[in-house]
């Protein structure tokens, strides 16, 4: 059975689309890296790809020696409310961004047309990421060095 995978980096609230790929994927089951674009462009938020950055700013701080750790927690053996946990850290609240939009302008149609997209694209996701084909991980990373 093809597994519909979508690889996500993690850092507290980061996530940064790392990849997707299955042949039966169907049309809206792109909404995994529209989402995340989505989210990028939403005012306030913050930086999104800092989890990669984290070596380089250490070193660049005058670190040394730092080693970087990662602990990877994937869907394949969660259950189902492990499932709805996880979502609810990662995903959940990214409706808030758009909402608060919606609130500053409820008249602009833009606004109006980007937080309906985000309710219905997170309420399609989040029934997709309780079937038992969807598989996701992320990874949390730690950097510690000497200064």
């Amino acid at each position: 059975i093809p597994i519909k995978q979508v690889l996500i980096e993690h850092l507290f609230p980061l996530s940064c689309l790392l990849g997707l790929a299955n042949s039966r994927l169907k049309s809206r089951d792109l909404n995994a890296p529209a989402i995340f674009q989505k989210t990028m462009e939403a005012r306030g938020v913050s930086d999104r790809i800092n989890g990669r950055k984290i070596y380089t700013q250490l070193v660049d701080a005058g670190f040394r020696d730092v080693k970087m750790f990662s602990n990877m927690k994937d869907l394949s053996c969660f259950s189902f409310d492990e499932r709805e946990a996880l979502f609810q850290e990662n995903f959940s609240y990214r409706i808030n961004y758009f909402k608060r939009a919606l609130e500053r302008d409820p008249g602009d149609p833009e606004t109006k047309k980007n937080y309906q997209w985000m309710r219905d694209a997170l309420d399609e996701f989040e029934n997709q990421f309780f079937q038992s084909d969807f598989w996701y991980c992320e990874y949390d990373y730690v950097g510690i060095g000497r200064k």
